[in-house]
C-alpha cells in the first residue's frame, strides 16, 4: 500500500449534490434540516482531506475534525431521527475516523505548545532532542491516518453516507417539525448541562471534567447546527457562553493530554538510556505544564460555577420563546 492515500472522489454524483441545505423553514421537517446540516459537515469533510494528505498546513487537518465532530454531535443528539442499524454503523465509522485524526492533532498542539516555552527554559540541545522525539510520534500518527484515508472501509463510508443522506432528506416530510422538536431537545439538554456545570469544583475528578467538556462541545455543534432556525443573534446569545466554558475546559484538558504525552516519552527515554539532559528537560516541561494545569483548574470552577447559574439555565428558554413569535 502507498503511504500517500488519494484524496476521495465522490464519482457516484455530480459536484455538491445534496450537499447544500435549502433555506430552513420554521415547519421545515427535522430529517431534512438533520441532512442538510449533516450534508455541509460531508462537504467539508471532502473540502479538507486533500490538506490533510499533503499536510503542508495544520489547518485542514483541524477543520477535518471539527467536521467529524459535528457529525457525531448530531448522530447522537438527534439519533431518534434516524434509522437504528445505519446510526449505529456511522457511529462507529466516525469514531474510528476521529481515533486516527486526534493523535496527529494531539501531537501538533504539543509542538506548538513547544514552540510557546520561554526560554533559556529548554536549552538548545535537550530541546532538539524533543523536538525529534515527538515529530517521530506524529510520523506514526500521520501513517495511521493515511491508511484510514486510503482504506476501503473509508472510501465505502463517504459514499454510503451520502446516500444516506440524500434518502434522509427524501424521507424528511414524514418527520416533525425542526424547530419544535430541536428546541425542546436541546433546552433539555441545555438545562443539564448547567446543572452539572454548577456541581464542578477545582478539586473534581479529570473524568469529570472531560465528560463536561464533550457534552458541552457536543451541545454547541447541535445548536449551530440550527442557526437559521433561530437566528444569528439569538445562536450567538446562546453559544458565548459555551464557548468560555468550553475554552476554560479545553485549555486543560488539553494540558491533562500533554502531561501524560510527555510522560510516555519520558518512559521511552528511561528504557533507552538516552542522554539525561534531554530527560531532565522532559521532566522539566512536564513540571511546568503541570502547574499550568492546576491554575486552569482554577478558572475552570470559576467558570462552571457561573454557567451553572440560575439565570443562565434560564437563558434558553427566554431566547426560544423570544424567537418563536
Amino acid at each position: 500500500m502507498s503511504a500517500r492515500a488519494a484524496p476521495h472522489r465522490d464519482a457516484t454524483r455530480p459536484a455538491r449534490r445534496g450537499e447544500e441545505s435549502d433555506p430552513v423553514s420554521s415547519g421545515q421537517p427535522m430529517r431534512a434540516v438533520l441532512a442538510g446540516a449533516l450534508g455541509q459537515y460531508r462537504a467539508q469533510l471532502v473540502a479538507a482531506e486533500a490538506g490533510v494528505i499533503d499536510d503542508r498546513e495544520i489547518e485542514p487537518l483541524h477543520q477535518f475534525r471539527i467536521a467529524i465532530r459535528r457529525s457525531r454531535a448530531l448522530l447522537r443528539k438527534f439519533g431518534d431521527c434516524l434509522d437504528g442499524s445505519a446510526l449505529t454503523r456511522f457511529q462507529s465509522d466516525f469514531a474510528w475516523m476521529a481515533k486516527a485524526a486526534g493523535r496527529q492533532r494531539d501531537l501538533d498542539v504539543l509542538l506548538e505548545r513547544l514552540d510557546g516555552v520561554r526560554r533559556p527554559r529548554l536549552a538548545r540541545e535537550p530541546e532538539a532532542a524533543l523536538r525529534a522525539m515527538i515529530a517521530d510520534r506524529r510520523r506514526l500518527a500521520r501513517g495511521a491516518l493515511l491508511r484510514v484515508l486510503s482504506s476501503a472501509r473509508y472510501r465505502k463510508l463517504m459514499d454510503d453516507w451520502f446516500h444516506f443522506l440524500d434518502e434522509l432528506r427524501k424521507s424528511g416530510v414524514r418527520s416533525a417539525p425542526a424547530r419544535e422538536f430541536a428546541a425542546a431537545s436541546l433546552r433539555s439538554d441545555w438545562d443539564e448541562l448547567c446543572r452539572r456545570s454548577g456541581l464542578i469544583g477545582a478539586g473534581s475528578r479529570f473524568s469529570r471534567l472531560h465528560a463536561l467538556r464533550k457534552e458541552g462541545k457536543e451541545l454547541r455543534y447541535a445548536i449551530e447546527a440550527f442557526t437559521e432556525l433561530f437566528g444569528d443573534d439569538a445562536i450567538a446569545e446562546l453559544t458565548r457562553p459555551l464557548r468560555r466554558l468550553q475554552d476554560d475546559l479545553g485549555d486543560l484538558c488539553d494540558r491533562h493530554v500533554q502531561v501524560e504525552t510527555l510522560g510516555e516519552m519520558l518512559e521511552e527515554y528511561r528504557s533507552s538510556g538516552a542522554a539525561a539532559p534531554a530527560a531532565i528537560a522532559l521532566r522539566q516541561w512536564r513540571r511546568e505544564i503541570r502547574e499550568q494545569a492546576r491554575s486552569a483548574r482554577q478558572r475552570v470552577a470559576k467558570r462552571c460555577r457561573k454557567f451553572g447559574r440560575k439565570r443562565n439555565r434560564r437563558r434558553f428558554r427566554k431566547i426560544a420563546e423570544e424567537t418563536a413569535t
